[in-house]
C-alpha cells in the first residue's frame, strides 16, 4: 500500500513517516507486518507511532513485539509508545510487562505513564 511504502522510505523525514504508521493501524488488515518492521526504525517518533498502531490491533503477535520493545528500546519516547499500547491491550501479560517497566525503566516519563495506567486499573481488568 502507499502508506506502507511511505513508512518504509528512509528518505522521508520522520514527521511524514510517523503519521503513516498511525494511518496504517486505522486501515487494519495486512498492516501488522509493516508496523512490526517500523518498531526497528532508526527514528524514535516512527517507533512510537508504530507501537501505538500495534496497540490498536490488540493481537498476540503485536503484544509480544510491544513487550520486547518496552524492555529493550533505547529511546524513552519509543518505550512510552510501547507502554501506552500495552495499557490499551490490557492483558495480564501486558500488565506484567508494565509492572516490570515500573520497577526498572530509567525514564521518569515511562514510569509516570505506567503509574497512571495502573491507577486507572487498565491492565488489571484484563482477562488474559
Amino acid at each position: 500500500s502507499v502508506l506502507e511504502d511511505w513508512l518504509r522510505r528512509r528518505d522521508l523525514p520522520a514527521s511524514r513517516r510517523a503519521p503513516a504508521a498511525l494511518a496504517l493501524a486505522e486501515a487494519g488488515s495486512g498492516s501488522e507486518l509493516a508496523l512490526g518492521e517500523a518498531l526497528h526504525d532508526p527514528e524514535p517518533l516512527v517507533r512510537l507511532c508504530a507501537a501505538l498502531g500495534l496497540g490498536k490491533m490488540r493481537t498476540a503477535w503485536a503484544e509480544g513485539a510491544l513487550r520486547r520493545m518496552l524492555g529493550t528500546d533505547g529511546s524513552w519516547m519509543a518505550r512510552y509508545g510501547a507502554a501506552t499500547a500495552l495499557g490499551r491491550i490490557g492483558s495480564r501479560s501486558a500488565a506484567a510487562a508494565l509492572t516490570a517497566a515500573l520497577a526498572s525503566d530509567g525514564a521518569w516519563q515511562v514510569r509516570q505513564l505506567v503509574r497512571a495506567l495502573q491507577d486507572k486499573e487498565l491492565p488489571a481488568r484484563a482477562e488474559g
